[in-house]
């Protein structure tokens, strides 16, 4: 660096060393992403030095210098979550993770079967499975 002050006298120079401290890099942890409704998610900061913290899950919850953010009840779909950090260092930088949160609805239980009544000499009876979100039977 060399200071001038414009007129004719001599500069002065100065030799320093800089350091640029690097961005954090935004990381959680979850333990269980995909569940049932309704679902509550419990999801950890892993991010290294970092000392502030804001969460927005899904635009509408907020949770603010929490390395431990514990959400309301969601329902059916999937949800994102956005990590803004600032380190140690005063730096910022942020991370949205889409589709992080994945929430599946309650499957309903139901069948029906024919009016005509079982009896003794035919007693085959065909179900149909009336349920809904449901993957084994």
């Amino acid at each position: 660096m060399t200071v001038t002050d414009g007129c004719e006298s001599t500069p002065i120079v100065f030799t320093t060393d800089i350091y640029v401290a690097p961005l954090p890099v935004p990381s959680v942890n979850l333990l269980n992403p995909n569940q049932c409704e309704p679902a509550v998610f419990e999801i950890v900061n892993t991010t290294s030095n970092s000392l502030y913290t804001y969460w927005l899950v899904n635009g509408s919850q907020e949770f603010v210098n929490q390395n431990t953010s514990v959400t309301w009840d969601m329902y059916a779909g999937s949800y994102d979550l956005q990590l803004i950090v600032t380190s140690t260092d005063g730096c910022i930088d942020s991370t949205t993770f889409n589709g992080l949160l994945h929430v599946d609805p309650v499957p309903i239980a139901n069948f029906g079967w024919p009016s005509n009544p079982v009896l003794m000499f035919n007693t085959e009876v065909n179900f149909t499975n009336l349920s809904f979100n449901g993957f084994t039977y």
